[in-house]
């Protein structure tokens, strides 16, 4: 009888033992078995209702006015757009400024009709602070923002509602970052009672791919120079928004809850997406030819298409034995690609088994396919380095020889977003094969060193940290399948050898980041991995000891393509409790048991 543990659990606590005797291999399920009952904990009390948002406000807002007394006064213009549905609403809105820790501000109160109630303005008449623009004082929307003072400008819709320290927190960035042109912070939704707070958005710090698929930055702060020098040659305030993200000063995320936005309070200036007319001048704006828009006909969410150069793509796959896995996977990128120009770098390590040579075989008389022998001990990033020296194409796709290919312009996806200057290193979406999520980014700290968030999540999965069918920016994505150009993969150097199994995807794109490149992910490149189903997911210590060397100063700071408000012990995002174990402290207990 022949036991198969490759890549099982038994597997894996063998193959430790050997290399690294009992007691590690002891140590490191215990370590397993402990973060497992912590993650089951977590989602029982999740599931159950035992923690809910009204629970994480009582333990994370308390105190949260606490902030430094400002040393400068910048004056924070506020324009409030009213309708007739939403004018029982303004009162609220217009007492949260007036509440405001932090004083110096105006409101300019906008109606586009006449109804505005005259005991309301009655009512503000004593505060010299708010201001009323009706009907017949309009003029074009931008020609007001111009006539009016203020050294920032914001915008809410009447039914917002700013916490009472909201300003202050604002003015504490603007100090901090005086090169900063744009501040924003978390929200969430409020009930139309005004009575109950729910369905927050922790937004992450700045990700320019993100603002393609929702507008988060509607409801913060912007310098008033800049967003006028945008808004000259803007139709609208999302375009002079968009305009406003185009330029060099930084945009600074608050990542408190300071807005709390009214349901059923729809206006053209705040809507969710962005007019794709406006998303496609944007992306024109930054050099991209023939931009397309189109909704998603699964999920709704914009989808770009832009004119490229389609060099060569040089896939580069590692593979030993397990022919079945390797065959699925190369046949399905010879039969669901419809990106004309690439190759396949087959690099065979230590095989034994004569189906696997006998596929080789058949393999010849494939063109795109080129097999090489590499009989050294394995390691992976040596591997794909030696890969590269053999690769023709511009484009590197490093690809696991588990990874089956599932949708024809998966390819296009990747390399259209590769070819972009900017751009150093792009993920797809994997699924596991029942389709529910098993890549869509990677949060550094996430369950120890790094995980993937979002797995195990349906496709069209939204929530508090929004969709996995948004584009995103990320600290790192995953190996299995990940694209850059050769030109950036030579500049920073390739893969490090130091690692011999793990984290070496993880650590090429930090590296990326800090050469001054965008490390993307795009939803819309869909492939099926059948993860762990050609090698084990062993981690040698070796791996792990390097990897939280590399990453601790980067888990102390936070990702921040990550929010701190949401919990680290949960790839599926959950609210962060207090008394949760740390990043850190799962570093150090990590190390603990490695010594």
């Amino acid at each position: 009888m022949k036991w198969t543990v490759w890549g099982s659990e038994a597997g894996i606590f063998l193959k430790q033992i050997k290399q690294q005797g009992f007691n590690h291999a002891m140590r490191a399920i215990l370590w397993r078995l402990r973060m497992a009952t912590a993650k089951l904990h977590l989602q029982a009390q999740e599931k159950l209702g035992w923690y809910r948002y009204s629970d994480w406000i009582r333990d994370h807002e308390r105190g949260q006015g606490l902030t430094p007394e400002p040393l400068l006064n910048p004056q924070l213009s506020y324009f409030v757009q009213i309708s007739a549905s939403s004018q029982s609403y303004l009162k609220d809105t217009l007492d949260s400024l007036v509440k405001q820790s932090y004083s110096h501000w105006k409101a300019y109160v906008y109606s586009t009709n006449s109804e505005t109630p005259d005991t309301l303005i009655n009512f503000y008449q004593h505060e010299p602070r708010i201001h009323w623009l009706l009907s017949a004082q309009v003029s074009p929307q931008f020609e007001r923002i111009r006539e009016q003072s203020g050294d920032w400008l914001g915008f809410l819709n009447a039914g917002d509602i700013l916490s009472t320290h909201a300003l202050a927190f604002f003015v504490s960035q603007m100090e901090l970052h005086p090169d900063a042109t744009i501040v924003y912070s978390d929200a969430d939704k409020l009930t139309p009672d005004g009575l109950t707070r729910h369905d927050p958005s922790f937004w992450p710090d700045w990700s320019p791919e993100l603002l393609l698929s929702v507008n988060y930055l509607t409801r913060g702060l912007f310098r008033r120079a800049e967003l006028l020098k945008a808004a000259a040659n803007a139709v609208d305030l999302e375009e002079a928004i968009l305009r406003g993200s185009e330029g060099t000063g930084r945009i600074i995320h608050i990542p408190q809850v300071l807005c709390h936005v009214r349901d059923g309070q729809t206006f053209p200036w705040f809507a969710d997406i962005f007019h794709p007319n406006n998303l496609k001048a944007h992306l024109e704006r930054s050099g991209l030819q023939g931009v397309t828009v189109q909704n998603s006909s699964t999920t709704g969410t914009p989808q770009f298409t832009w004119a490229y150069a389609q060099t060569l793509v040089s896939i580069i796959i590692l593979s030993r034995d397990q022919v079945g896995w390797l065959k699925r996977c190369i046949d399905s990128i010879l039969t669901q690609t419809t990106y004309p120009h690439y190759e396949i770098i087959l690099i065979e390590n230590n095989s034994r088994e004569r189906e696997t040579f006998s596929y080789y075989e058949q393999l010849k008389s494939i063109p795109q396919v080129k097999v090489f022998i590499h009989n050294q001990a394995f390691n992976y990033s040596a591997f794909n380095n030696w890969g590269v020296q053999h690769a023709q194409g511009d484009l590197l796709l490093f690809l696991n020889n588990d990874i089956e290919c599932i949708d024809p312009g998966w390819l296009d996806e990747l390399a259209r977003w590769a070819c972009r200057p900017e751009v150093g290193i792009v993920g797809a979406k994997l699924l596991y094969p029942d389709h529910t999520i098993q890549h869509a980014g990677l949060v550094v700290g996430l369950e120890g060193h790094a995980n993937h968030i979002f797995a195990g999540c349906q496709e069209g999965y939204g929530g508090i940290f929004g969709s996995v069918e948004w584009y995103r920016d990320y600290s790192a994505v995953t190996g299995a399948c990940m694209m850059m150009r050769k030109a950036v993969y030579e500049q920073v150097g390739g893969f490090d050898e130091n690692y011999l199994l793990a984290f070496n995807d993880i650590e090429i794109c930090l590296r990326t980041i800090q050469a001054g490149y965008r490390v993307v992910y795009t939803p819309f490149a869909r492939l099926i991995h059948h993860e762990g189903a050609t090698r084990s997911t062993y981690k040698p210590a070796a791996d792990i000891s390097l990897a939280s060397q590399h990453l601790k100063p980067l888990i102390e700071q936070g990702d921040p393509f990550f929010n701190p408000n949401l919990s680290l012990m949960s790839r599926i995002p959950t609210l962060h409790r207090r008394g949760e174990l740390s990043a850190i402290k799962k570093l150090e207990l990590i190390s603990e048991f490695l010594s």
